[in-house]
């Protein structure tokens, strides 16, 4: 089992969590105090609703830290699905992580945290359905009034707009089948939408998504391989940088798989960079993605074959007056799996 956490490198007012603690899941949580003085850290815990469940104190010496279980914390939120939110203290600083636990075989992933939440949404750069592959969207209004919600997916390669079989946890199982999903979200409330085409099919279904909204929405997607319980957490792409990097490490029969998607109206060619982890270049290209367009592949295998057996780095840069996201997926030979979030610069 693997994961990934991302260096905090945020100092926000506030951190929150999303939990599902149903069917058997628990979520860990880990807290740091960033600052050479004690600290005494607000806790606000909702329900999926956006309705307050409970508030508490956790301290923490200078420098300290702390990670229990949720449920066992703060009991309220046992067989639930929510928010905890964690306030930085009057001039202090904090961190904040959580690890879900997923049965039967206790597959871990991280959690990020939700925090400078803007308005302009995001994108997720990769999403699979079908052939064992599960991907379940997590959307949280961190705002304090209702906001709408518009989650678009487009397919792979072309960009054009994708059905997906799509359901929502929270009322019920009943599948339909849409491009798009369109709600109003209460302040405080995490809305489940998620998609799971049938196992039979031959190739999972690939592509990426968008989210638009008109108020403080952020979140993440948990991806799924149902024969084998793997998961792996992408987060809500909100960036808008020059560059995105991607850090790979394909020794030891390690594969990376990386997806690229352009959340423009045009048509894009996204220039590549490939450096050994020396930083010495090795190898230079040009992607070309329609409007809304997403392309995935495995380093070695598919793209970039100098990249075999060696440790380094991928970098896309953003074309002028455009967007894009990048995501890479670690493979290790035991065919678990974990996201590599991007770096940007």
């Amino acid at each position: 089992q693997e994961a990934v956490v991302p260096m905090e490198t945020r100092n926000a007012s506030s951190y929150l969590l999303a939990f599902d603690n149903t069917n058997g899941v628990v979520l860990g949580v880990a807290l740091a105090n960033v600052s050479a003085q004690a600290a005494s850290v607000p806790v606000v815990l909702r329900d999926d609703t956006g309705a307050q469940i409970g508030t508490g104190t956790l301290p923490l010496g200078a420098s300290g830290h702390t990670s229990f279980v949720l449920s066992t914390q703060f009991p309220v939120t046992a067989n639930i699905r929510g928010t905890i939110e964690f306030d930085r203290p009057t001039g202090g600083q904090i961190s904040v992580l959580g690890i879900r636990f997923t049965p039967p075989n206790n597959a871990l992933t991280t959690i990020p945290a939700l925090a400078n939440v803007g308005t302009t949404g995001g994108s997720i750069a990769h999403i699979a359905t079908g052939n064992g592959w599960q991907t379940t969207f997590v959307l949280v209004n961190t705002g304090t009034s209702a906001a709408q919600i518009n989650l678009n997916f487009f397919a792979d390669v072309t960009g054009s707009p994708l059905s997906l079989p799509i359901s929502f946890p929270q009322v019920g199982s009943t599948v339909t089948t849409a491009p798009s999903v369109s709600q109003t979200l209460a302040a405080g409330a995490t809305l489940l939408v998620q998609s799971a085409a049938p196992l039979s099919n031959p190739t999972p279904t690939i592509g990426s998504a968008q989210l638009s909204t008109s108020g403080n929405v952020s979140g993440f997607v948990i991806f799924r391989y149902n024969p084998n319980g793997q998961e792996a957490v992408v987060p809500l792409e909100s960036r808008t940088a020059s560059a995105y990097i991607l850090a790979f490490d394909n020794t030891a029969s390690t594969a990376t798989g990386v997806a690229i998607n352009s959340v423009s109206s045009q048509a894009v060619n996204i220039p590549v960079v490939v450096r050994d982890d020396t930083g010495a270049q090795i190898a230079t290209d040009s992607l070309t993605l329609p409007a809304n367009g997403h392309l995935a592949f495995t380093l070695v295998s598919d793209k970039y074959p100098m990249t075999a057996n060696i440790r380094g780095t991928i970098e896309f840069d953003t074309p002028a007056g455009a967007q894009i996201g990048a995501l890479g997926i670690r493979i290790p030979v035991a065919h678990t799996f974990t996201t590599l979030p991007a770096l940007v610069r």
